[in-house]
């Protein structure tokens, strides 16, 4: 017998409306501080149209869906600010732990562009695209800081350098492509017809290469081109978020760090492996577009800082989406020396209107260990 799926309506505006705007201050957090720096948000803290509240409303439509209201009344008090101490941009107020997780965790957990970039790259594309290219950036960090010896990307591995390069202890001929199964909560299984979904269900997954569903992880094995980097030591970080980004970002039933470590032959670490390690033994630590979705992003560019020869940074410039909480343009990182003691900051992208991408360093005559 089948078995029909029982919907639930969702909420009506006008009982929500009944129920007050009480409801929306559960579903919002109003701030006392500053969620970058930690300064108390006060008057200096100017108004700014810094956010686009129409960019990111696909992450935050499914909880606004379940109160059967639209986003912009969700977000209709909520206001853009400048911090006058670190020149930030925030929200306030913003999601309250409870919105977050039904909004990154169970509504929408997947990074589309990420995933993107990915089949793009084990396929043969482009993968993501940089302010500068791999080759120049890398070029770049040789130049003014020396051989990179080693490298450690933080946050999410699709947006960086990582699918750019090898490790030279990676043998071309032995890597594989990556094995990943359909689960019945992917989008690949929801296009399945229906004899092969009632399969589906009787197995409880199917590897890919066994119907090859999807052709493009039936590519060719990976292959160093002539345009691939080699770098002696690669590693990767999850970064762990109370803003739970990266949380349930899962799919074809592989984690995104998951699938970096099959394809790409990368190794995993955490944040509590870093914290334990000597100063600089790493040469260059990736940061990029990852800042924004930390609660502590001061607390990690100094641990990078402490880690790392140089720190490369890419962040998003205004206008923001509204799926961030805060958003760190140009501004912001021509203000960190201010904010991080003997910080150098040297800025590579060229004009305000595009993404910053920028070297942090430490000064050389002082000592990293105001950093730890």
């Amino acid at each position: 017998m089948r078995r029909s799926r029982v919907r639930f309506p969702p909420r009506a505006p006008l009982e929500f409306a009944r129920l007050g705007f009480l409801y929306v201050s559960d579903l919002l957090l109003q701030l006392k501080n500053c969620p970058v720096c930690g300064i108390g948000h006060s008057g200096d803290d100017v108004v700014t149209d810094a956010f686009d509240f129409s960019d990111g409303e696909r992450y935050l439509a499914p909880l606004a869906r379940d109160l059967g209201i639209s986003v912009n009344q969700l977000f209709q008090n909520v206001k853009s600010y400048r911090c006058s101490n670190c020149f930030a941009h925030y929200l306030n107020p913003w999601l309250s732990l409870s919105s977050r997780n039904r909004v990154f965790v169970s509504g929408h957990s997947i990074h589309n562009m990420g995933w993107f970039h990915f089949q793009q790259k084990i396929t043969g594309g482009a993968g993501a695209r940089l302010p500068l290219s791999p080759k120049t950036l890398i070029s770049s960090i040789v130049t003014r800081h020396g051989p990179m010896h080693s490298y450690v990307e933080l946050g999410c591995p699709f947006q960086g350098l990582l699918m750019h390069v090898n490790s030279v202890q990676t043998v071309p001929s032995t890597r594989k492509k990556p094995s990943l199964p359909i689960t019945m909560e992917s989008e690949e299984y929801k296009r399945l017809p229906s004899p092969a979904a009632r399969y589906l269900r009787t197995r409880g997954l199917l590897d890919l290469g066994f119907f090859k569903l999807l052709k493009s992880f039936a590519a060719k094995p990976i292959k160093t081109s002539q345009e691939t980097l080699v770098l002696p030591s690669l590693s990767f970080a999850r970064l762990p978020s109370t803003k739970f980004w990266g949380e349930n970002c899962s799919l074809y039933g592989n984690s995104c760090s998951a699938s970096l470590s099959v394809a790409f032959g990368i190794p995993i670490t955490s944040l509590d492996s870093l914290r334990v390690m000597p100063d600089q033994s790493i040469h260059t630590v990736g940061l990029f577009n990852v800042l924004d979705h930390l609660d502590d992003p001061l607390g990690i560019l100094r641990l990078s800082l402490r880690l790392a020869r140089v720190v490369v940074c890419c962040s998003h410039n205004q206008p923001f989406g509204i799926q961030h909480q805060v958003g760190m343009g140009h501004d912001f990182f021509k203000r960190l020396p201010n904010l991080i003691e003997n910080c150098e900051v040297e800025i590579l992208s060229e004009s305000d209107s595009e993404d910053v991408l920028c070297f942090l360093s430490v000064n050389s005559s002082s000592s990293r260990a105001q950093f730890s």
